[in-house]
């Protein structure tokens, strides 16, 4: 879930600028600003899925050593920061 929270602080504070359109975020239809490729925002699963297959592979890879105690702002920190590079290279949706 850290990857998530990451993912979502990344997406607020340093994509968007802290801003929302509410009337845009509650539309249902298709044409709504944050409705995208069929209501999945792409670039957001493969952020969350780059660093969850990092923090599943510490858990069970014995080889490597797993951070315990600061594991969920690792996994938060990698989160946002592969959403952040993904979308100043691709874009953002809104």
């Amino acid at each position: 879930m850290a990857v998530v929270y990451g993912v979502i602080i990344a997406d607020y504070y340093l994509v968007k600028g802290g801003k929302l359109d509410l009337q845009q975020l509650f539309k249902a239809d298709e044409t709504g600003a944050y409705c995208h490729d069929g209501g999945w925002n792409k670039k957001a699963l493969v952020a969350f899925l780059l660093p969850a297959a990092f923090s599943v592979a510490c858990v069970w890879v014995e080889a490597i050593p797993a951070p315990e105690g600061i594991s969920w702002v690792i996994g938060a920190a990698l989160g946002g920061a592969v959403y952040w590079q993904i979308t100043r290279k691709y874009g953002s949706f809104s």
